[in-house]
């Protein structure tokens, strides 16, 4: 779910998923990750579309349902995602896998020499609106004249949002962990020190 150009995708068939399937609302992306799936002979099925409108031919047919890494923060129902989770797993045995930035990272800033500081609200409802994309992912010669970069949305969820709408679908929790792992390389932070707070998120949960 949320595939954008089918990296993390093709690398569960690499780890041997017999067949996958990614949805992501960008044409863009899914061209990009058909070209690569075509490519490789991978047998792999693309949907353009909103996540939440996942299409229900897909309902009860799935083994694994992964997403994470930047993919939550773009999702404004959190319930509605869930069901959509539900439906689409096999019952009794199908398995969702989460791996994301922790929420904490959203209100915490830890400086060069280590000391951390609060500058949001771990619990706040209100949803982040702008412009414009870190040249960390778009080279500044690609990137569009600021005026024609359409407006993003993001919030940030709590993750007793985020489990809590996953049992409400019908999923049982198996496994969560917290770990100390950068969610974006922060060079300028000390390793040692940064380990001392949780920065990713791991969730594995199924459906009853």
């Amino acid at each position: 779910m949320q595939c954008a150009g089918g990296r993390d995708t093709l690398s569960l068939w690499n780890q041997g998923a017999a067949e996958v399937i990614g949805i992501d609302i960008s044409d863009t992306m899914i061209a990009c990750a058909r070209a690569k799936s075509e490519a490789l002979s991978a047998p792999a099925q693309w949907y353009c579309c909103d996540v939440l409108d996942t299409p229900e031919e897909l309902n009860g047919t799935v083994d694994l349902v992964y997403t994470g890494r930047g993919a939550l923060n773009w999702i404004m129902d959190i319930e509605a995602w869930a069901e959509v989770v539900a439906r689409l797993l096999k019952p009794g045995g199908g398995r969702l896998y989460v791996f994301e930035g922790h929420p904490l990272d959203w209100g915490l800033e830890m400086s060069e020499t280590g000391e951390v500081q609060l500058t949001g609200d771990y619990f706040s409802q209100a949803i982040d609106r702008n412009q414009g994309w870190s040249p960390d992912y778009i080279p500044d010669e690609h990137v569009p004249q600021w005026e024609e970069q359409a407006f993003k949305y993001e919030r940030q969820w709590t993750l007793g949002q985020l489990m809590n709408a996953l049992v409400r679908a019908g999923l049982l929790l198996e496994h969560f962990e917290e770990h100390p792992d950068m969610y974006w390389a922060e060079e300028s932070v000390p390793a040692a020190k940064a380990r001392l707070l949780p920065h990713t998120v791991s969730l594995l949960m199924r459906r009853n």
